[in-house]
């Protein structure tokens, strides 16, 4: 009987449009079993073709709420591995599995000493995007020393990946001292924590965005034919929403979108019409499409409002007076839109560092911008009211 091909793991948890750098030759160490003359698709942070080695919980994943791939509301952002799966493991596997199973659709870079590793579906990432060399004979494992992350990290979020920086959070000295004060069991590798969380449109250090790369974030809300836009540029924490009637076909929605250099855009999986997705999908295929399944995930305008009066607006009074003017506006689809853009960008580990200086503005919009662009803080364009172009809506 011919032995049934297994399945690629990267169809379940692959994020929309990232692109391959380049075609490699095969490699030495071949984990994949796509057949030698088939083209490979580009592939995503979950890259490793699931062998019959694997554990059944890679073999036939599921995510964190053990739905299978062709449930409707599966979450390729998450794995599920029971609980007696950790108990075999190393302590620094473990670390590893129980941050990725939650990050299935980012690169974890893990630091262990001077250097970050890169483990499984993510070694995979590395060695053909990055050319990385394989390390050991039992796991897939690639790694680089610590002074190249920003080298491979902007390599990697440029080609429409989301990269995790994980760090040592203490020493090993530190590590026996905690041992020393605890009575019960020993820890046996030192802690290790998400740092920070890269995308390709939330980068704000200009070491990852370059001089020929725009960053900016689209968060789209609608209801019926009102839709609502929230457009983030991270690098200047400027914020626009806007808020329009728009037809069926969408074409107010398009004509935006083609004008702006947009690389990545957050939506609710279920809510948007098939209009909508069409000009998300159409404005370019490098864009990276955050599809968010649950409702209970995003706010609604009026949860939204709750949720930043308990952050007290970032303690940036900017911020509170915008609100009130997107309130006296009756622009609760946009208000829902900027409510997705916080979520998001406190998913990344950003929302504190853009909303608590950010600036605000629901007339105007970002420029489309050229090889060479002049780049002005948020500050500055809100008080200069410099803008590309003005569309009335």
């Amino acid at each position: 009987m011919q032995k049934k091909p297994q399945q690629s793991i990267t169809a379940f948890f692959a994020p929309a449009n990232v692109r391959s750098s380049r075609v490699q030759p095969e490699p030495k160490r071949k984990l994949s079993e796509t057949p030698p003359n088939e083209p490979k698709k580009a592939k995503s942070s979950s890259e490793e073709s699931v062998g019959e080695d694997s554990p059944p919980w890679l073999r036939e994943p599921r995510d964190k709420d053990k739905r299978a791939p062709e449930h409707p509301q599966f979450d390729c952002r998450t794995l599920y591995i029971p609980p007696e799966a950790f108990r075999s493991m190393t302590p620094a596997k473990e670390q590893f599995w129980r941050m990725k199973q939650e990050h299935m659709d980012h690169v974890l870079f893990f630091k262990m000493g001077k250097f970050y590793e890169l483990f499984y579906m993510d070694a995979e990432v590395g060695h053909r995007e990055l050319g990385l060399v394989w390390m050991g004979t039992k796991e897939p494992h690639v790694g680089f020393p610590e002074a190249a992350f920003s080298k491979y990290a902007e390599k990697l979020v440029h080609l429409g990946y989301k990269v995790c920086r994980v760090e040592q959070t203490e020493t090993p000295e530190q590590l026996k001292e905690r041992n020393r004060s605890t009575s019960g069991k020993k820890a046996k590798v030192v802690s290790r924590e998400i740092v920070s969380v890269l995308t390709k449109g939330t980068l704000m250090d200009p070491e990852l965005i370059g001089n020929d790369h725009f960053s900016y974030l689209c968060c789209v809300d609608e209801e019926h034919d009102t839709v609502g836009l929230c457009l983030v540029d991270c690098s200047t924490s400027f914020v626009l929403v806007k808020q329009f009637q728009d037809s069926s076909t969408r074409a107010t929605l398009k004509g935006i979108l083609a004008s702006l250099n947009i690389c990545e855009f957050v939506f609710l999986k279920d809510r948007l019409s098939p209009a909508s997705l069409a000009a998300l999908k159409s404005r370019d295929s490098n864009a990276i499409l955050n599809a968010v399944n649950h409702e209970s995930e995003l706010w609604t305008s009026s949860a939204f409002l709750d949720v930043i009066k308990q952050k007290n607006h970032f303690g940036n009074p900017d911020m509170a007076e915008f609100i009130q003017e997107l309130i006296a506006l009756e622009f609760f689809i946009g208000i829902s839109a900027l409510g997705a853009s916080v979520w998001y960008l406190n998913k990344v580990m950003r929302d504190q560092e853009v909303f608590g200086v950010a600036s605000f503005a629901h007339r105007g919009t970002f420029s489309s911008g050229g090889s060479q662009p002049m780049v002005l803080d948020g500050q500055t364009l809100r008080n200069l009211e410099v803008f590309a172009y003005f569309f009335s809506l």
